[in-house]
């Protein structure tokens, strides 16, 4: 091969020769044969050094082109060394040929641009699954609830712009799959410690009052921080203590009963009253086999709840479960402050394991045929009006009206229309028996929380009617004197209201709120931006005259109000009135 090589670069030169002489010998025959003596030998004797000239040029015009090319390389050489620095790739590459050996500038530049074409690749995916794992990362602590990493970031150093190498990658990707594992775990215990809250809670007729209890209990989408698995730990095992305490109750009054039973007569008696009391305990044993508690114990039971009034908040239907299920329980906390009334959920309904609420057993009980004789009177109505009486239509009436009632008090309880979607009371297309009782809890639920608060609720709406009224006369600039006067009323309202809110503060823990802000802040927020707070029509209570009432419809009411609980009786009294009203303006009748 390299003789070759020398025998083309010795045919080369002698070609060059042969050639530079055969052109030489002819431009000295044309220089002698055209010009005077004089230029033909100044002619002849610079020919060799224009000769030399033009290969000079050439030489040069060669070198620069090397030198260009050199400099290239050398740039690309700088880049691809900060590349490997990024990324942490040592400089002994064996993909590294261009530095070994002789090679040509351009299979040199080649080859060195391709490697760093190959490096930049690398980088620029080594920065999206560094965005995708610090993005995954921030997720799975977010759901976690860690406030921060407990690790070192990614990018220890990012003035520097060194990435990790793929060591530290692979790490990072580890403790990723071990923060999705310790995800999984904590959501599987969240939701065993729901379902067992709640199923304890179901048997101790426990309704959570707070919003952190029902926060803890019914949340599906919980964070499972360390602290709320804490709590919910806490929660189980405190149920767990009562609900054990109330066996034991339970089991200590039947030894004691059945101690009682089994007692000796004393042998000092008569045989006739020996006789009678043989036979009574017969009787009271048949009843024990019929019925799990005595005859007496429940018609003691059944009077003592016909005794007792009907309570409005939750803790009514505590006193009614207890009372009925025939075993002493724990008792009730004190009434509940209007902050901790779940507007949500129905308040005396229990969470099932399921995550669903369903009434108490002594609401439904005291509702049990209710929505029959409800579902009996209106089309008793509808018969009398000689229209067909459909079932169906008539029971959708009957909801469309307690929902209209309901989202009324929502609208008076100043609650925002997102937090209204919580209660699935209202978005069920359950219509029997039971979701008719939890509309009723619901709307009684409600009322509890606006009478309980009617005075912060009426200074509000006083305090609307003149802030907008002092907004208009500040608009028109025309009546100074009026607006003096109903600034004062402002600061006296205010004075009021804040007084009120405070007591609201120190009785509940927590500020009363409107549309899901505190009130004063609300109010505050009016007065900066100088603009009107609007409330609902609702929140303007007016009394609608009462319809007509015949002999046969008030001797019908009476009778349903004596199987009826009084806070139902005017409930469905009331709808019943509104029903009469807008027949008798189509078409007046007389019920029979």
């Amino acid at each position: 091969m390299a003789s070759k090589l020398a025998k083309l670069e010795q045919d080369t030169i002698t070609n060059s020769l042969e050639i530079v002489h055969h052109k030489v010998r002819l431009l000295m025959e044309v220089w002698k044969m055209f010009f005077d003596e004089i230029c033909y030998l100044d002619y002849l004797t610079s020919l060799p050094s224009s000769i030399e000239q033009f290969l000079g040029e050439i030489y040069c015009l060669t070198m620069n082109f090397c030198v260009r090319k050199t400099q290239r390389i050398r740039e690309l050489q700088t880049k691809m060394f900060e590349l490997r620095r990024v990324l942490s790739v040592g400089s002994d590459d064996p993909d590294d040929d261009w530095e070994r050996g002789h090679m040509s500038l351009d299979r040199k530049l080649t080859q060195l641009q391709q490697r760093i074409n190959t490096l930049t690749q690398q980088l620029n995916e080594r920065k999206l699954l560094m965005e995708e794992y610090t993005r995954e990362e921030i997720q799975l602590l977010s759901e976690l609830g860690e406030a921060a990493p407990p690790h070192e970031p990614l990018c220890a150093n990012p003035d520097t712009g060194v990435l990790p190498d793929a060591q530290k990658m692979a790490q990072f990707a580890d403790y990723l799959s071990r923060l999705r594992a310790e995800k999984v775990k904590r959501i599987v215990t969240r939701d065993k410690l729901q379902s067992e809250i709640r199923k304890k809670a179901q048997l101790l007729d426990w309704v959570p009052r707070k919003d952190r209890h029902r926060q803890l209990i019914n949340e599906q989408t919980l964070i499972p921080s360390l602290s709320n698995l804490n709590e919910l730990q806490h929660l189980d095992f405190v149920l767990s203590g009562l609900l054990e305490r109330k066996q034991q109750q339970e089991q200590q009054q039947q030894q004691q009963q059945t101690h009682q039973n089994a007692k000796p007569l004393p042998a000092k008696k008569g045989k006739k009253q020996q006789q009678h009391q043989q036979q009574e305990g017969q009787k009271i044993e048949q009843n024990k086999e019929e019925n799990p508690l005595p005859a007496d114990g429940k018609e003691r039971d059944q009077a003592q709840q016909k005794q007792q009034p009907p309570l409005p908040s939750a803790t009514a239907t505590n006193h009614a479960t207890a009372s009925n299920s025939g075993t002493p329980s724990p008792p009730p906390p004190p009434p509940s402050p209007a902050s901790e009334v779940d507007l949500s959920a129905a308040g005396t309904s229990t969470t099932t394991p399921g995550g669903t609420t369903a009434p108490s057993t002594a609401s439904a009980t005291a509702a049990t045929g209710l929505f029959e004789q409800t579902i009996e009177t209106y089309m008793r109505v509808e018969a009398v009006l000689g229209r067909p009486a459909d079932r169906d239509k008539i029971i959708e009436e009957i909801f469309s009206r307690f929902r209209a009632s309901i989202n009324v008090w929502w609208e008076r309880c100043l609650i925002l229309p997102n937090e209204r979607q919580q209660c699935k009371v209202l978005y069920t297309d359950q219509l029997d028996e039971d979701a008719f009782v939890a509309h009723i809890e619901q709307q009684k639920l409600l009322q509890s929380y606006y009478h309980e608060n009617e005075a912060i609720f009426r200074l509000i709406y006083q305090w609307a009617d003149q802030w907008n009224r002092a907004v208009q006369l500040q608009r028109e600039q025309t009546a100074a004197e009026e607006l003096a006067v109903v600034n004062e009323r402002l600061a006296a309202i205010r004075k009021q209201l804040e007084s009120k809110c405070r007591e609201f503060e120190q009785r509940c823990q927590v500020k009363f709120t409107m549309y899901g802000m505190p009130v004063m802040q609300v109010l505050q927020r009016c007065q900066a931006k100088g603009e009107k707070l609007k409330l609902p029509d609702s929140c303007k209570v007016k009394q609608a005259p009462a319809p007509p009432r015949t002999a046969t419809t008030k001797a019908a009411a009476s009778a349903a109000r004596q199987q009826l609980s009084p806070e139902t009786a005017v409930e469905l009294s009331t709808m019943l009135k509104d029903l009469l009203s807008e027949q008798q303006q189509q078409k007046p009748v007389c019920i029979p």
